[in-house]
């Protein structure tokens, strides 16, 4: 053993590593130069043993955390937060489309009744204005709605009532007719829906320090009453000696009126 050579060992667990390496490793290298180690460097190999051992067992234990943060967060619809247009923090569930963001109590009311209810929302930093705003929008979008219920009524049941919409000295196109009909229908629904009230509000306060408000209204009534409301303020477009030949018609537009009421109400 006395002429091999020998070279300065720090006692080092960076020694202690190579050393490891050399004896494992597949490329040739010197038997004696090998046993040397192993002769003079017991104590560092146990030592190497050892922290081996603890290394390995501290990257397992990583590398289980890892894995377990990765399969809680990103678990096929899990429930997560982020923050609405609206202001507020609200669970949420991932999907393939995107992020699906979870409706507040005034959407799911006006959804739950589309034909007697709606929603509006309106941002402001007074809260009085945000509520006056969307109360409007509520009213504007459900009469929005009812207008549209009023046409696919006056198509199906061929009610030809848009023509008295307007007078003798503006002239009666079929484009003037088909035109002023729509407004006409839409300022009914507007009458219609002047007999709302807010049945729900949201309020959400914005990091900006304005105020985000949600609100629903809905229809004071059933469907069979709005119906006979529409069919009544339909007749009153049209000249009394008219009205009495088109019975018949407005009869069958009030049964298409609540027809389409029913299948977007849940009353």
């Amino acid at each position: 053993m006395q002429g091999f050579l020998r070279p300065q060992l720090q006692k080092t667990e960076k020694d202690a590593l190579r050393f490891f390496l050399h004896l494992f490793s597949p490329y040739p290298k010197d038997n004696s130069f090998s046993l040397y180690f192993l002769f003079h460097c017991q104590n560092n190999f146990t030592i190497l043993v050892i922290n081996l051992k603890e290394i390995v067992m501290k990257e397992f234990k990583t590398l289980v955390f890892a894995i377990a943060s990765i399969c809680l967060l990103g678990a096929c619809g899990g429930s997560k937060q982020v923050t609405t247009p609206g202001g507020t923090t609200k669970g949420t569930k991932q999907a393939p489309w995107g992020t699906e963001i979870e409706l507040n109590e005034c959407q799911i009311l006006a959804e739950q009744s589309p034909a007697t209810r709606a929603y509006g929302e309106a941002t402001n930093h007074r809260l009085s204005f945000a509520k006056a705003y969307a109360e409007g929008q509520a009213r504007a979008a459900l009469a929005r709605a009812i207008s549209a219920i009023i046409k696919t009524a006056t198509n199906e049941a061929d009610l030809s009532w848009e023509k008295y919409a307007g007078t003798t000295s503006e002239g009666q196109s079929v484009i003037d007719e088909g035109s002023k009909g729509e407004g006409k229908a839409l300022q009914i629904a507007e009458e219609i829906v002047e007999n709302t009230v807010v049945i729900k509000t949201n309020q959400y306060m914005q990091p900006n320090r304005q105020y985000h408000i949600f609100v629903c209204v809905e229809y004071q009534g059933d469907v069979t009453k709005m119906a006979a409301k529409i069919v009544d303020k339909v007749k009153q477009q049209v000249p009394d000696e008219d009205r009495i030949k088109m019975e018949y018609q407005f009869q069958k537009f009030e049964e298409k009126i609540e027809k389409e009421l029913a299948k977007r109400s849940n009353k």
